[in-house]
């Protein structure tokens, strides 16, 4: 039996998604969000009362990451990321693909440093706004991606790391950078198909066949309308002004 603490909507990029959950962090990270529109969608959370009257086999605590390794975490955190994964699901049918990357906007238009964890992306967004401090985080951890007519947009959405920041915005892709460590800085524009597998690695990996094809069709529908560029970076704030510039330099595809 699915218990309900919480029943609320939530509005991303105009989709306007409906969560029954029963803790109280997914109420309090998506609060930027929050909408009275009726929603579209409902996701419910799988939380149970098992798990309360059964402390000892509290299975709720056990999340399999990506190395599908069991690990110990907390329920409302495990909530939290189970209705995210719900909501990518479901966002899928609607154009829209959850990225693992860090996005930025600046003057009308997002930048998106995309990698591993682990290699740099909330690095270099600190290095950014302290360059720019005129611009605007759209999301440090997991924003939307969206086809738009001619445009890709980046969208905010309330799954945004430990550091949580994100805003509730929609921003045209100006560049995405495909990040990786390096003793030397070089930016280099590279074409969509030298960008695509590692553009299919940080995107959500659907758990419905039809949804990856899906996927697959969506990012294929993306090139030539946004610029990519594969990013060595050192760890300094030149190196994230050599990122801007070169995106600057590249201009708008028009």
């Amino acid at each position: 039996m699915n218990i309900v603490g919480y029943q609320f909507a939530i509005n991303i990029a105009e989709v306007v998604i409906g969560i029954w959950c029963k803790y109280r962090l997914t109420l309090d990270k998506c609060k930027a969000y929050i909408t009275n529109i009726t929603p579209q969608i409902i996701i419910r959370s799988d939380a149970k009362w098992y798990a309360d009257e059964h402390p000892e086999k509290n299975y709720e605590t056990m999340w399999r990451n990506k190395k599908n390794e069991l690990v110990w975490v907390d329920p409302e955190i495990k909530e939290f990321l189970e209705i995210r994964d719900k909501i990518a699901e479901v966002m899928i049918g609607k154009g829209f693909l959850l990225m693992h990357g860090a996005a930025v906007a600046k003057n009308g238009k997002a930048y998106i440093f995309t990698a591993p964890s682990g290699t740099g992306k909330t690095t270099r967004i600190r290095f950014w706004m302290r360059l720019y401090p005129d611009s605007v985080i759209v999301n440090g951890d997991k924003p939307m991606i969206h086809l738009s007519g001619k445009s890709v947009l980046a969208c905010g959405t309330p799954w945004a790391g430990k550091e949580g920041w994100n805003c509730n915005i929609q921003v045209p892709i100006q560049a995405i950078y495909l990040l990786e460590r390096s003793e030397e800085d070089c930016v280099k524009e590279i074409s969509f198909a030298k960008a695509f597998c590692m553009l299919l690695q940080q995107t959500y990996t659907p758990k419905v066949p039809e949804n990856d094809r899906k996927r697959i069709q969506m990012l294929k529908m993306m090139e030539g309308k946004l610029r990519l560029f594969r990013f060595r970076s050192t760890m300094t704030a030149e190196s994230v002004r050599m990122a801007y510039e070169a995106a600057q330099e590249a201009g708008t595809i028009q």
